[in-house]
C-alpha cells in the first residue's frame, strides 16, 4: 500500500535539494520506497524515482565525497529503479544495465524477465531495430563482468571469477554455438559440475542469464522470436502463437487479452500519428511539386494563366466545347486546361448539367454501381459521383495520363472550384496522410 511516505520521494529532487537529502532518515524511507516498487513491480513509478535520483545526484555533485555512505546506498537504490523499469528506459541504459546489473535485472523479474524484454522490444515498430538492439544486448551480456554468484564455473578443471562471461563460455563448451539443443541444455542446468555446487537462487540466476543467451540472437523477423503475441482462432477455440508456439488461450482471459491488444495498438497508432502523418505529408509535396514540372501541367499553366477570366455562360460553353475537341485531338494539357478555366469561373456544374454530349457519354458508359441511380443522374448529372469517373475516364484511359498526375490535376480543378463557390466538388481527390499517395475519392459515399 502507497502510503504518504511514498508520496515524500516520489519525486525527491522536487522537496529536498542537494545537502538535505544524504541523511541515514532519507536513505531509509527511500528503501522502503523502492522495496514496495520492487515488490509490486511499478515500472512507472520506479522510472520517475529513477529520474528523480538521477536529478539529485546532479544537484549535489559532491555529495559523494561528503556523504559517501547514504550516496553509495542511493546509488544502489538507482540501480534497483532501473532494473524495475527497464522496459521503459532508453536503448543506452538499457545495455549499460545489461552489461553491469544484470543479475539485479533477473533477481527483480524472475519467471517475468523475458516478457520484460518483450515489452521493451514491442516500444519499436522496426524489426530491424528490434534484432539491432538484441545484438547490443547480447554482446554487453557476453561480455559482463557482473559476479552473479558466490562460486565460479569450472573452466579447464579450474574454478573461474563467477562473473557472467565466465557462466556463459562454461555453457557454450556444453552445449555448443548457435542455438542450444534443449537436452544438453537440460543436462547441463541440472547436472554439470559447475551447476550443482550453486545454491537453488544462484542456479536460478545462471539458468536465467542462459535463457537471455539463447533467446536473444533470435531475430524479430521469425515466429520464434516475434515479440507480439497474435490471437487467432483454431476450429471455433481461441488460441495464441506465442514465440512460434500455437497454444490454447483460456477463454477467460480471451474478451480480456481482445480489449488490451486493441488498446495497445490504438495508443501505439495515436503515438506516432504526427510523426507518420508529417512524413506523408513531406511525400506528397514533393509528388506535387514533382507534378508542377511535367511538361503538360506547364503547359496547361501557361495557358491557364495567360487566359482571360470567363465572363459569360456562352464562354463557358465554348470551354466546354474546346474540353471534347482537346479530348478528340488527344491533347492532355489543353483538357486540363478547360478544366481548370470552367472550375475557376465557377462554371462547372452549370456546364457539364447543360452538355448533350456529357450525358450521352453516360448513357452508353454508365457503370455498374450508379445503373441504379439513373433518375438522381438526370436531376443533377453533374454531381461528384458522375463528373468523377467521366474525369478519370477521360484522363486515363483517354489520354493515359498517369494515375496519379490526374488525381492531382482533378484536385487542383475541386480547390479551384470550391474557391469559386462550387462548395460540392470538395471532395473529388485527396492526399491520404497516412498512405502518402493520392487518392480519388470514394463515389459510393460521395454527395454533390
Amino acid at each position: 500500500m502507497v502510503n504518504s511516505m511514498d508520496n515524500q520521494i516520489a519525486s525527491p529532487a522536487q522537496n529536498v535539494r542537494g545537502e538535505d537529502l544524504f541523511t541515514s532518515e532519507a536513505v531509509q524511507t527511500l528503501q522502503k520506497y523502492v522495496a514496495h516498487l520492487r515488490e509490486y513491480v511499478l515500472l512507472q513509478e520506479a522510472w520517475e524515482a529513477a529520474r528523480n535520483l538521477e536529478e539529485l545526484f546532479s544537484l549535489a555533485p559532491q555529495a559523494s565525497e561528503q556523504f559517501p555512505g547514504a550516496y553509495q546506498a542511493m546509488q544502489t537504490l538507482l540501480w534497483q529503479c532501473r532494473a524495475i523499469c527497464f522496459p521503459l528506459l532508453e536503448d543506452d541504459e538499457v545495455a549499460e544495465l545489461f552489461g553491469t546489473h544484470v543479475g539485479l535485472v533477473i533477481d527483480v523479474h524472475g519467471g517475468e524477465l523475458w516478457n520484460m524484454v518483450r515489452a521493451l522490444m514491442v516500444k519499436e515498430y522496426d524489426y530491424k531495430k528490434r534484432d539491432a538492439l538484441k545484438e547490443r544486448l547480447l554482446t554487453r551480456l557476453l561480455h559482463s563482468q557482473e559476479r552473479i554468484t558466490s562460486k565460479g564455473p569450472l573452466l579447464g578443471g579450474k574454478e573461474a571469477t563467477p562473473t557472467v562471461e565466465n557462466w556463459i563460455m562454461d555453457y557454450v563448451a556444453s552445449v555448443g554455438t548457435g542455438q542450444a539443443d534443449a537436452f544438453k541444455r537440460s543436462a547441463w542446468l541440472t547436472r554439470s559440475p559447475s551447476i550443482v555446487r550453486l545454491s537453488e537462487q544462484e542456479k536460478i540466476r545462471v539458468r536465467l542469464a542462459m535463457m537471455l543467451r539463447d533467446k536473444l540472437p533470435i531475430s524479430s523477423t521469425a515466429l520464434e522470436g516475434l515479440e507480439e503475441v497474435i490471437s487467432e482462432n483454431n476450429k471455433g477455440r481461441p488460441v495464441w502463437l506465442r514465440e512460434g508456439r500455437l497454444e490454447e488461450m483460456p477463454e477467460s482471459q480471451y474478451a480480456e487479452y481482445k480489449t488490451g491488444v486493441t488498446a495497445a495498438v490504438q495508443a501505439r497508432t495515436e503515438a506516432y500519428r504526427e510523426a507518420r502523418e508529417k512524413a506523408a505529408r513531406e511525400l506528397l509535396l514533393e509528388k506535387y511539386e514533382k507534378w508542377t514540372n511535367e511538361p503538360v501541367i506547364e503547359e496547361a499553366y501557361r495557358i491557364i494563366n495567360a487566359a482571360q477570366p470567363l465572363t459569360s455562360p456562352k464562354e463557358a460553353g465554348g470551354i466546354l466545347a474546346r474540353l471534347y475537341t482537346a479530348i478528340n485531338e488527344g491533347e492532355a494539357s489543353r483538357v486540363v486546361t478547360s478544366l481548370w478555366a470552367l472550375a475557376r469561373a465557377g462554371k462547372v456544374r452549370a456546364a457539364f448539367t447543360d452538355s448533350e454530349r456529357y450525358r450521352m457519354y453516360w448513357e452508353r458508359h454508365m457503370p455498374d454501381e450508379l445503373k441504379n441511380e439513373k433518375d438522381e443522374f438526370q436531376k443533377g448529372p453533374a454531381g461528384v459521383k458522375f463528373l468523377l469517373p467521366f474525369l478519370r475516364h477521360v484522363l486515363v484511359n483517354r489520354l493515359k495520363m498517369d494515375s496519379e498526375m490526374a488525381k492531382i490535376a482533378v484536385m487542383t480543378m475541386a480547390q479551384d472550384a470550391v474557391r469559386a463557390g462550387e462548395s460540392g466538388y470538395a471532395n473529388m481527390a485527396y492526399g491520404d496522410l497516412e498512405t502518402g499517395v493520392f487518392e480519388w475519392a470514394d463515389i459510393t459515399t460521395t454527395e454533390g
